[in-house]
Formats: structure tokens, C-alpha cells, sequence
């Protein structure tokens, strides 16, 4: 249980957020939807790696910070290409 919590749920989360930035750039002619793309291939396993990582490591953490980190963690890049999403047209 300890490892479904502290490493899926960043993961689905993760990709729910880049599926987020899919559907907002989709259709504009944006290349923020491109660049996701190709960060979404790096940053979901690389997500999946250091919260598993984390989850498995002696000393045990406690449960609840492994998710709040692992969801933070998670979160990072999606919130970036939203925050560039949303300057991209005055640059």
C-alpha cells in the first residue's frame, strides 16, 4: 500500500497533468504541446524512478511526506509548461 500511494499516485497524477497541457495547447499552434511531448518522455520516468527510490530506502520515511514530495515532484513540470503556456503569446 505504502508503495502504490508514494509512487502511482505521483505518477497518475504526472500524467494527468501533461495530459492537461495537451489539451490546453492543442490546436493553437503552440509549441508548448511539442515541447510536453518530449519532456513527458523524460520527466515520467525519472518521476517513477526517484519516488520508488524514495519509497524504498532504509530508513523507511514516513508515508505522508513521501507523497506530499513525490506529489510536488510530480507536479513540477506540468505547472512549468502551464506558467509558459500562459506567457508564450508575449514573447
Amino acid at each position: 500500500m505504502r508503495l502504490l500511494l508514494s509512487v502511482f499516485l505521483p505518477l497518475a497524477v504526472q500524467l494527468l497533468g501533461f495530459g492537461l497541457v495537451f489539451a490546453v495547447s492543442r490546436g493553437s499552434g503552440s509549441f508548448v504541446g511539442l515541447l510536453a511531448l518530449g519532456l513527458a518522455v523524460l520527466a515520467v520516468p525519472l518521476t517513477t524512478l526517484v519516488t520508488w527510490a524514495r519509497a524504498r530506502r532504509v530508513p523507511p520515511a514516513p508515508t505522508g511526506r513521501l507523497l506530499i514530495t513525490g506529489l510536488l515532484f510530480a507536479l513540477t513540470w506540468p505547472l512549468l509548461l502551464l506558467l509558459l503556456r500562459a506567457i508564450e503569446p508575449s514573447l
